[in-house]
């Protein structure tokens, strides 16, 4: 009930299968470390972002509240999209981290 589509634009992402939980979030094409590539929440519904990205103890990205109030994702290293016909490296967060920087409406960029 909480959930939208991406808004419109291109976004390096698609939802999979994932083998760490259900469905997943992975990389559609190459994402650089430091990059802002998909919103996560935007007001009060989820995106697809927000609502597939699985956690990992070694996470590859972070998510982050802008003064908006609004929720993006970021690579916190490189990761790998699409290549010869394999699916692209699943984008996974630290649940906890997310949990911290997505409770006070500053722009953290842990």
């Amino acid at each position: 009930m909480d959930q939208i589509s991406f808004p419109f634009g291109e976004y390096k992402v698609e939802v999979k299968d994932s083998r760490l939980h259900g469905k997943g979030l992975f990389a559609s094409s190459s994402i650089k470390e430091g990059e802002v590539f998909a919103p996560a929440r935007l007001g009060d519904m989820r995106t697809p972002a927000g609502r597939y990205i699985n956690h990992a103890i070694l996470p590859n990205a972070v998510m982050f509240m802008e003064e908006s109030g609004d929720v993006y994702v970021r690579a916190i290293r490189d990761i790998k999209g699409k290549l010869g016909g394999q699916i692209g490296e699943e984008i996974l967060v630290d649940y906890y981290t997310t949990f911290l920087n997505t409770r006070e409406k500053t722009c953290q960029l842990q």
